[in-house]
């Protein structure tokens, strides 16, 4: 377990790092947002924050037609289904298909 006593710990942290880079991004800036809230110095924190990386993620651009989402759907719903919701949008979608 790392201790966080000054910027450096914080950047060797995520050098070791390969995966989970973003998740571990998001917990210390929570952690951080939670440590203002019960007053630790606004400046140590700032520092802290500073040392973080930049973190880039991916966003996913490809819109899938239609067709395909109806595909998805009814393979859901011949499958096992996730949850309850996966069997309230496939019977929506059955529902569409019978009115166009």
């Amino acid at each position: 377990m790392a201790v966080i006593r000054e910027p450096r710990d914080v950047v060797k942290i995520f050098a070791g790092m390969r995966g989970g880079r973003r998740h571990l991004w998001l917990g210390l800036r929570n952690l951080f947002n939670y440590l203002e809230l019960e007053g630790f110095s606004l400046k140590y924190l700032g520092l802290l924050r500073e040392a973080l990386p930049s973190v880039t993620y991916g966003v996913d651009v490809k819109v899938p037609e239609e067709g395909g989402i109806l595909r998805s759907l009814f393979l859901l719903d011949n499958g096992q289904r996730a949850s309850l919701t996966s069997w309230r949008i496939t019977a929506r979608a059955k529902e569409y298909l019978a009115i166009v």
